[in-house]
């Protein structure tokens, strides 16, 4: 298991830092009239995949957060 670092002395001047990661799902409400299948091709390609991932917080911080919306840009 990688162990996370500490938060870097950079960060020393910030209460808080709030990452907002808006749409990077693939996942439709329970309930929607749409589906990942309803998607074009074109449509797919407008999802930002990954992005949570890419934006996870290397370091544990309690002054590092992150809000990530659990469903697709397109439902």
């Amino acid at each position: 298991m990688k162990q996370k670092k500490e938060t870097p002395s950079y960060f020393d001047g910030y209460q808080n830092i709030l990452l907002h990661v808006p749409h990077s799902s693939t996942a439709f409400p329970e309930g929607s009239k749409y589906t990942w299948n309803d998607l074009d091709d074109e449509e797919r390609l407008l999802i930002d995949y990954y992005t949570d991932e890419l934006f996870e917080p290397q370091q544990d911080s309690k002054q590092i957060n992150s809000i990530v919306f659990p469903y697709c840009r397109l439902f």
